[in-house]
């Protein structure tokens, strides 16, 4: 399934929390992922661009009680996915506790989707998270200086190794 509305970068990781005391979200969620045993039947990512610093680019929430209702009230429903993408003020660090493994390729300059760059980019995620091989591997928004057939064909190649 692929999601759309996650915003962009490079590559980045869903659902790590970052355990730095310095982070927003690191209080937030290790008391919120214990309330609710419910399942959602259906598949959100919750996008934490929003969480941060004051003042910080795309940030309008920074109060860490309301943060904690917002994410309080998200996991009350049985979601389980977080976006916490590298180029988000709440970002995961290299000490994570991450529930979902996902890796993602947003296209901010042409060739992005090139058969060799989305392999360096899929690996440096795969290093970031510590793991062989994701569940998912999103491909953000197309990379109309790559043709489709070269890039679906490194994803299929990724994915016929085991990789994803």
């Amino acid at each position: 399934m692929l999601w759309s509305f996650v915003t962009f970068i490079g590559a980045c990781h869903y659902l790590e929390i970052s355990n730095q005391s310095d982070s927003i979200i690191h209080s937030l969620l290790y008391r919120t992922l214990t309330m609710s045993p419910k399942q959602s039947r259906v598949p959100l990512i919750f996008g934490t661009m929003t969480m941060g610093e004051p003042g910080k680019n795309g940030v309008r929430n920074s109060d860490l009680n309301e943060c904690q209702t917002i994410l309080d009230t998200f996991f009350s429903y049985g979601h389980t996915e977080i976006d916490t993408a590298r180029n988000y003020e709440v970002h995961p660090t290299s000490s994570t506790l991450t529930f979902t493994r996902i890796s993602r390729v947003y296209p901010t300059e042409p060739g992005w989707h090139s058969p060799e760059h989305l392999r360096a980019k899929f690996s440096e995620s795969l290093e970031k998270l510590n793991r062989k091989k994701v569940r998912v591997f999103y491909l953000h928004a197309p990379d109309r200086s790559v043709p489709f057939e070269e890039t679906l064909g490194e994803v299929d190649k990724m994915h016929k190794e085991g990789l994803l």
